[in-house]
């Protein structure tokens, strides 16, 4: 399925569709787009795997619960380092009105700006 670029969005409506599963960035910050996790129970089983986790993490987890519930996060990523953290937005972004998808037309411009590095 191809996603539409759909430009100057308010905050609201860019956070209706990143919750759809659509990438979402500013149109002033290309170099950070916006994302849903995609809610998952990472069972028993998978926990000693996971390298985002240390150790103690791991032990504390497999002695209580014994699995991992991801769900309504937020990740922000910079294009330009590969580096994912938390998205939390700002006053800012919550007040900015240049939101936008990142369909056909954005992507284009985003691989300009940062693809084949």
């Amino acid at each position: 399925m191809e996603i539409v670029s759909v430009m100057n969005m308010t905050f609201g409506n860019a956070l209706n569709q990143c919750i759809k599963n659509v990438c979402i960035c500013r149109k002033s910050k290309l170099e950070e787009i916006i994302t849903a996790q995609v809610p998952a129970e990472i069972t028993e089983n998978i926990i000693p795997k996971m390298t985002s986790l240390n150790d103690n993490t791991k032990e504390i987890l497999l002695a209580t619960c014994k699995k991992l519930k991801y769900h309504n996060q937020f990740l922000k990523i910079n294009l330009q380092t590969g580096e994912a953290t938390q998205y939390i937005p700002t006053s800012e972004d919550m007040c900015a009105t240049d939101w936008c998808t990142v369909g056909s037309f954005v992507y284009e411009d985003i691989i300009k700006l940062f693809g084949n590095k």
